[in-house]
C-alpha cells in the first residue's frame, strides 16, 4: 500500500510543479508541494507503523481530506511569511495531524 501511495503522491507532486511553476507565485509552489509531500508521508507513517486498520482507514481518509484543505489554503496564501494567517492555518494543520498520528499510535499499541 505504502508503494500506491508514494507513486500517487509522485505524480501529484509532478504535476503540482509543472501547472504551479506557470501558474502560481514560486512561495506558494513551495507551499503546495510542502503539503503534497507531508500527506503522502502521514499516509507511509499510518500504513508503516503498528497501527490497526480501523485507525488506518479512518486516518486516511482524514489525511487525505487535511491534505485537500491544506493544498488549497496554500494555494491561495499570501506570499510572504509575515502576517500570514493561511500559513498559521497551515501550520496547526500539521500539528494537529502529527498530534493524531502520534495519539493513535499510542492507543493502537495498547490494544489487543
Amino acid at each position: 500500500m505504502k508503494q500506491v501511495i508514494v507513486f500517487t503522491g509522485a505524480i501529484w507532486l509532478l504535476l503540482n510543479v509543472i501547472i504551479g511553476y506557470s501558474n502560481y507565485d514560486k512561495f506558494n509552489l513551495w507551499l503546495t508541494s510542502g503539503t503534497i509531500v507531508w500527506t503522502v508521508l502521514a499516509l507511509c507513517f499510518t500504513y508503516g507503523g503498528g497501527i490497526k486498520d480501523g485507525f488506518k482507514i479512518a486516518l486516511t481518509m482524514l489525511f487525505m481530506l487535511l491534505g485537500i484543505a491544506e493544498f488549497v489554503l496554500a494555494i491561495f496564501a499570501p506570499t510572504g511569511l509575515g502576517n500570514n494567517p493561511m500559513l498559521v492555518s497551515l501550520i496547526v494543520l500539521f500539528a494537529i495531524q502529527i498530534i493524531l498520528l502520534f495519539v493513535i499510535n499510542t492507543v493502537s499499541r495498547k490494544i489487543r
